[in-house]
């Protein structure tokens, strides 16, 4: 047995993150409208603080070699083509933005592995999230009937053009994002504390699932219940994706010996299927009735698929640079290539296939990895591997992989999980050959 020491300073770091992260849209909205310009700069200060803690992993921590590997890969990429982007005139903001969002997921990645090592911490963090999601549902639920909450009080539209400098995709009436609304009557949808529906909608489903997971053994009612509240909020956030990723995270972990439906294994089996094809049905019906009703947001999904499939054969081996696609050139205004929306899209197009493929590369790794941690985190693991691969449902038509509101939780985690199953000596089988060279007290060099 490892003993747990006392509380470290990397933790406090990742607690104050995990804790700040949802609201720091919100809180940073609230203090520029109260004549603090300067606000701006916790934005700023989060993201350096990212960006440290994940170099500081990368180059004192030994990491897993099949996600070492790619992670380094994947960042020779990035800097390679951040040059090549700024040769084609990419002005300088554009370009290192789009970059800090290629590397992004990686980034949180490195974060929850270099600060959560033990069980402890994992639950304390989601214990953080379960509260921060359930105050975000019932504020949701206050928000969703106050607009002018957003506009006047918070006063969002200025905070959206003047420090996130969002110019494209607003209300002209509002000046709120689009994303606020839906259909053709503009239905408010609830952005809750994270100050934005899509992040709502996926920091919600996220949240659900790890809950679900870590409590239903000891606490089924209780994990039920909470679950489902959140569930409600994914719902009142109208966020497609999220309800689709929700729906694979719970049936894997109802798949799995969770706990949750304690029958005999065919049951539950059969019981995942028809819940399954259920999410099916209804994500059909849901796509179905936004075009025939011409949803902006799916035509614009659909138009954007099409280009880019029109686009592709450009980048099958060589990318066209940094800050030549995703949304930092579209709000830009910058001539770009490709029409947007996919993650996989925006990497391949900025980086190339082969960048891309290496992407997908770190992505199925750490898929295999926390499958092989087992038990580690009270069941986390197998609701990382069911939201992991939810999401990549949404890798052709959202960049919403690449963003940190609604993505934190689930890249931290999976970064935590991996760390405490590593140090717990809980990785068997043939991915165990990544772990032979790292002693179980997990030194530094």
């Amino acid at each position: 047995m490892i003993a747990q020491p006392h509380t470290s300073l990397r933790f406090c770091y990742v607690l104050v993150l995990a804790s700040v992260f949802p609201v720091l849209d919100m809180l940073i909205a609230w203090l520029y409208s109260d004549g603090l310009p300067l606000a701006g700069m916790l934005r700023v200060l989060r993201d350096v603080s990212i960006i440290a803690v994940a170099l500081l992993c990368l180059w004192t921590v030994r990491i897993p070699r099949s996600l070492r590997r790619p992670i380094c890969i994947y960042f020779a990429f990035v800097a390679i083509y951040l040059i090549e982007g700024l040769l084609k005139s990419v002005p300088m903001r554009i370009a290192i933005s789009s970059a800090g969002t290629l590397v992004l997921p990686m980034l949180l990645f490195l974060v929850g592995y270099y600060c959560l090592r033990f069980g402890k911490e994992l639950r304390s963090v989601l214990a953080m999230w379960i509260l921060l999601g359930l105050a975000s549902t019932v504020f949701g639920m206050w928000d969703i009937e106050h607009t002018d909450f957003w506009i006047d009080t918070m006063r969002l539209p200025e905070y959206m053009s003047e420090v996130k400098g969002v110019e494209l995709g607003l209300d002209p009436e509002t000046k709120l994002p689009w994303n606020f609304f839906k259909g053709v009557d503009k239905e408010r949808r609830a952005a809750g504390i994270l100050a934005a529906p899509l992040a709502q909608g996926t920091f919600l489903a996220t949240v659900a699932v790890m809950t679900l997971a870590a409590l239903v053994r000891r606490r089924r009612f209780a994990a039920v219940l909470l679950a489902g509240a959140m569930s409600f909020g994914v719902w009142q956030s109208g966020t497609r994706g999220a309800f689709i990723v929700e729906s694979i995270g719970v049936i894997g972990v109802l798949a799995a010996n969770s706990g949750l439906l304690r029958t005999r294994p065919a049951i539950r089996w059969a019981v995942a299927v028809l819940l399954g094809v259920a999410a099916l049905w209804l994500s059909y019906r849901t796509i179905s009735d936004s075009l025939i009703v011409a949803d902006s947001s799916t035509v614009g999904h659909r138009d954007a698929l099409l280009k880019n499939l029109k686009e592709f054969s450009r980048v099958w081996l060589f990318g066209d640079g940094v800050g030549r696609q995703g949304a930092i050139a579209a709000q830009s205004q910058a001539a770009a290539i490709g029409g947007g929306e996919g993650a996989i899209f925006s990497i391949a197009f900025q980086l190339g296939l082969p960048g891309a493929l290496v992407f997908l590369w770190f992505y199925i790794n750490c898929i295999r990895l926390l499958a092989a941690a087992g038990r580690v985190g009270q069941g986390l693991s197998r609701a990382l591997v069911s939201l992991l691969l939810g999401f990549a449902t949404t890798f052709v038509t959202s960049e919403h992989i690449l963003t940190l509101s609604g993505m934190a939780a689930p890249w931290i985690m999976a970064g935590g999980l991996v760390r405490a199953a590593r140090l717990a000596g809980r990785v068997p089988g043939p991915l165990s050959a990544d772990y032979a060279q790292t002693p179980v007290a997990d030194s530094h060099r």
